[in-house]
């Protein structure tokens, strides 16, 4: 039997041929898509449907066109299209958002400050990642630093405050396992009234009254008792007997009636008292301090000690709304019906942005 003839190799030489053959620049799509893809009719199982070529970038379905899209100069083909980069929409520049309320720092105590950004840390870290503003952080050579007044300012806007309501439960909160007490820094809102010298403010209501006591007996008796009391060696010490000689004035000069010229005396008394600030003074904790009361009723404000060396500083307003931060102390006069009392370390003003629009007086 013949052995099978076996299949040549082939040549070295055709092979380094077809190597060495330089390629064409360039093949008709048809040449090199039959190269490469078999003809549909090869395939038994090929049906005789066939679907265009996808072109680069392009989706199923055809390519969407639009002439904002297309730039002249840089589209690829027939199919293919480089969007121009567009730019992002000019947006309207708006005014800075107003907030409702404004907070003016009045004073605080630069002794105090170490404590107070102990107490909050969390507040006064995200402080000091704020610049600095020129226009609200004085300059040096003012009390305190720049720094100083940016975070005292800043604990009044942003820090958390609470109620008067709410001093007396943040001091159970600081009593230890063992009851040691450390009187708590507080952060407080609220309306603060001041309250005049009792002794001085008698003297302003005899000022006012004197002139219209001859003509009634019942009023001219009260003004007769309030002028013996001033005369005695030490007025100071009959707090108690001044205050109610004061009432007893005004009561009898003026009727419930009469209210209009009621309010009109007090004011009169008052614009007295605030012009020579006259404010009612307390010595405890170690120094005087001046007394007002934080809150709306009588029985449920708190007594609030600021330094006496404010008087000067101070709005010549009876009240105000203020941000307070303070020692949260037991009570320091038995005269008061509160059981707890505030040692004021920094002193903020809060009005509505409406008041300073003329929405509100």
């Amino acid at each position: 039997m013949a052995p099978l003839p076996l299949p040549l190799a082939p040549s070295t030489a055709a092979a380094s041929v077809c190597l060495t053959e330089p390629l064409p620049s360039s093949l008709p799509p048809s040449t090199t898509r039959d190269a490469i893809v078999p003809a549909a009719d090869a395939s038994p199982w090929a049906k005789r449907v066939t679907m265009p070529a996808l072109t680069v970038g392009q989706l199923a379905g055809p390519a969407e066109r639009t002439d904002r899209d297309a730039t002249p100069g840089l589209s690829l083909g027939t199919e293919l299209a480089v969007p121009r980069p567009r730019s992002p929409s000019p947006t309207r520049a708006s005014s800075p958002a107003h907030p409702a309320e404004l907070v003016e720092l009045l004073w605080f105590e630069p002794k105090a400050l170490p404590r107070i950004r102990a107490s909050w840390s969390n507040v006064i870290l995200d402080l000091d990642f704020e610049a600095l503003d020129p226009r609200h952080d004085l300059p040096p050579g003012d009390a305190g630093s720049p720094k100083d007044h940016h975070h005292v300012s800043g604990l009044l806007t942003s820090g958390p405050r609470i109620e008067p309501s709410g001093v007396q439960q943040t001091i159970l909160a600081s009593i230890s396992e063992k009851g040691l007490f450390t009187p708590p820094l507080v952060l407080v809102e609220g309306e603060l009234r001041f309250l005049f010298d009792e002794i001085e403010a008698l003297k302003g209501t005899l000022a006012v009254v004197a002139p219209l006591a001859g003509a009634d007996k019942s009023l001219k008796e009260a003004v007769d008792l309030a002028s013996e009391l001033l005369r005695l060696p030490y007025p100071e010490g009959a707090t108690g007997a001044a205050a109610t000689l004061t009432q007893q004035i005004r009561e009898r000069l003026l009727p419930p009636g009469r209210s209009p010229a009621s309010a009109r005396l007090e004011a009169q008394v008052e614009r007295l008292l605030l012009e020579q600030r006259r404010y009612q003074t307390r010595a405890v904790l170690g120094d005087i301090w001046i007394r007002a009361l934080l809150g709306a009723g009588e029985q449920d404000a708190l007594p609030v000690y600021l330094p006496k060396r404010l008087s000067p500083w101070l709005p010549m307003l009876p009240r105000l709304r203020v941000r307070l931060i303070a020692e949260a102390h037991l009570r320091q006069d038995h005269a008061e019906s509160s059981r707890v009392a505030l040692k004021a370390l920094a002193l903020g003003r809060v009005a509505l942005l409406e008041e300073i629009q003329g929405g509100r007086p």
